[in-house]
This record gives structure tokens, C-alpha cells and sequence, in this order.
């Protein structure tokens, strides 16, 4: 199957069978017309990759049909040959047939062959660059599907973790208030320190689960100190961060916030639990829910039967940094409370 096809429209028929003569011995495959209507319904039924017109002919001149055959077919590059060749002709040839080459009679065989090969070459870069483009757009709109259905399945996720802590909020109703206000002062906090979207979703998750380990626990035991358990229960208690990360640690998209609620009880200096973590061995985020789940038990009457006001809550909990919280969280957690 030959490469190219070349369309050649010229009324004259000598002139005709001299181009077919000319290109016979070529890799080309030749259509010719000795019209211009003619010309249009070969240039319709075939991929045509140039065509070759003359420009006096009766009833279509070459730049009507050239301006035709650039609305039937865009890519096929076009050729002006003619033996009357003054400036507005020339003019009018490439703003309306938008002409790649203007060729006058009568013309070097040789400098007609390098120009066909030339039109040729550029035809090859244009379907090429089209060829790339058209895939780059399929990419792309492939692209926008799943991205789509990531969203879709994206949304899905965020309402499951949303209909989980309503669950945990109906079986465990002593836990509701304290979780939604721990995560409620942990995104105010995350978003005080300018943290990105995705980050701050994390931590309203670890927030709104850090407990979840309790939910094993007794009614009356879910915030009572140590010094109302037994050991016991302060064992289980100490081990509630391990017990719930692990409920989730299998799930992917919450590796961070499986993090989140095993660290939120360690401390800067190592005094913290399950694992007695120091500083940068603690999560960044497991330090904001860490400091917004102190101030809750501060300031949280079903917490508490001594519950702190803000500024007073502020102040223990300032007495703490270095000890159990990093400063910079603190300074950005009193800018929210203030």
C-alpha cells in the first residue's frame, strides 16, 4: 500500500499526463481530474495528502477548489501551479486557499519533486502532531474518568468514615461530645497553622477517632483518672491508643490517622503512653489532637466535675509545654481559643 496519495486538477490534459509521467517511477499513488467539481468528489473519496492545481480553469478556478478542499480536508496540503503568476493572484491564493506552494509554468522537474517531497514531509509532521494530539486528548479524557471515579469512590470513603463515628456516637454516647469537640479545636488549630487540605482531614479523622479504643470500655470508665481504676483497668486504659489504631491500621487511606490515634497520649519528654516516643518520634499531627484532647478534658463538664474556663485551661496547659506538648501547637491552639 503506497504512503501517499496525490490529487492532480488541471483542465489541460497534456499537462496532466506530464505530472503522472513525472512521478510515475515514485512511491506516490496518483489521482488526477481535469475539473474542479471532479477534483472535490475525488478528494472526498480518498485521504488525499496534497493536492496539485492549476489556477485558470473554466467553471472552478484553483483557488475556489483550493479553498474548498481546505474546508473537505484540512490536512491535505495544497500547491498553486500556474503559468500566470502576478501578485494578487499569488495574494488571493494563500489568504483564501491557504496555499502551501505557489509553482509557476512551466516548472524544473527536479525543483517540483523536492517540493512535493517537502509538502509531503510537512503533511507527515501535521498528522503527526494531530496523531499526538488526538491520543493526548483520549489520554486526558481517560484520564478525567478515573479521576472521576476516584472522586466517586473518594466521596464514598469520606461518608462511610462519616456514617462510622455517627455509629460510634449512638453505641457510645459518652464519647460524642468529647470526640466532635476534640476534633472540632484539632482542624481549627491545623488550619491556624496553615496546614494543607489534605493534612487537616487526617487530623479531623484521628481527632474524631483517637478514642476508639474505648469503646471496649465500661460506661463509667471511659474518662475516669487513674486514680479511680484499678490496675487493671489502667492497663487497658494505658492500651486503648494500641487497640484502636490497630482497627484501622489495615486500611490504607488511613495510615496517617491510624498514626494520629496511636501517639495522641505520648508526650515531647517521653513521659507519655503506649511507648514513651520523644519529640520528633511523635506524629506532627498526633500533637495537635494530643493538645486539643488536654484542653477537652480541662474545660469538658461531662469530663470533668471541676471543669476549667478557657484562660485558666490555657494556663495548665502552657505549664505543660516542653513537658508534654510542643510549643509552636500551643501558641496556635491559644490563638484559636483567644
Amino acid at each position: 500500500m503506497k504512503k501517499h496519495t496525490i490529487l492532480i486538477v488541471d483542465d489541460e490534459p497534456n499537462i496532466l499526463k506530464s505530472l503522472q509521467r513525472l512521478f510515475e517511477d515514485s512511491d506516490y499513488e496518483i489521482l488526477s481530474s481535469e475539473n474542479g467539481f471532479e477534483g472535490l468528489t475525488l478528494l472526498q473519496k480518498n485521504n488525499v495528502s496534497l493536492i496539485i492545481s492549476d489556477y485558470r480553469m473554466p467553471e472552478m478556478d484553483g483557488i475556489a477548489l483550493l479553498k474548498k478542499a481546505s474546508e473537505i480536508s484540512p490536512s491535505t496540503v495544497r500547491i498553486m501551479l500556474t503559468g500566470f503568476a502576478d501578485i494578487n493572484t499569488i495574494i488571493r491564493s494563500i489568504n483564501l486557499g491557504e496555499i502551501f506552494r505557489f509553482i509557476v509554468k512551466p516548472w524544473n522537474d527536479d525543483e517540483l519533486q523536492e517540493t512535493v517531497t517537502s509538502c509531503l514531509a510537512y503533511h507527515d509532521m501535521v498528522s503527526n502532531y494531530h496523531r499526538l494530539d488526538n491520543n493526548y486528548n483520549e489520554l486526558q479524557r481517560k484520564n478525567d474518568n478515573i479521576l472521576k471515579f476516584y472522586k466517586i469512590l473518594d466521596n464514598n470513603f469520606h461518608e462511610s468514615i462519616k456514617f462510622s463515628f455517627n455509629l460510634i456516637t449512638e453505641l457510645f454516647p459518652s464519647l460524642s461530645l468529647h470526640l466532635s469537640n476534640v476534633a472540632k479545636l484539632s482542624v481549627l488549630t491545623a488550619k491556624k497553622m496553615n496546614l494543607n487540605p489534605t493534612d487537616i482531614r487526617d487530623i479531623e479523622y484521628g481527632a474524631l477517632f483517637h478514642d476508639l479504643g474505648k469503646i471496649s470500655f465500661s460506661g463509667d470508665n471511659v474518662f475516669k483518672p487513674d486514680s479511680e481504676l484499678t490496675q487493671d483497668q489502667i492497663k487497658l486504659n494505658r492500651n486503648h491508643p494500641v487497640t484502636g489504631s490497630a482497627m484501622i491500621s489495615s486500611m490504607d487511606k488511613l495510615k496517617t490517622v491510624s498514626n494520629i490515634i496511636l501517639q495522641h497520649h505520648e508526650n515531647i519528654d517521653g513521659s507519655g503512653f503506649p511507648y514513651g516516643r520523644k519529640k520528633d518520634e511523635i506524629h506532627h499531627f498526633a500533637q495537635i489532637v494530643s493538645a486539643a484532647n488536654f484542653y477537652d478534658h480541662l474545660t469538658n463538664p461531662a469530663i470533668t466535675s471541676s471543669p476549667m474556663n478557657v484562660q485558666t485551661a490555657i494556663t495548665e496547659i502552657k505549664s505543660k509545654i516542653n513537658t508534654m506538648f510542643d510549643p509552636n501547637i500551643i501558641s496556635h491552639l491559644e490563638k484559636v481559643l483567644t
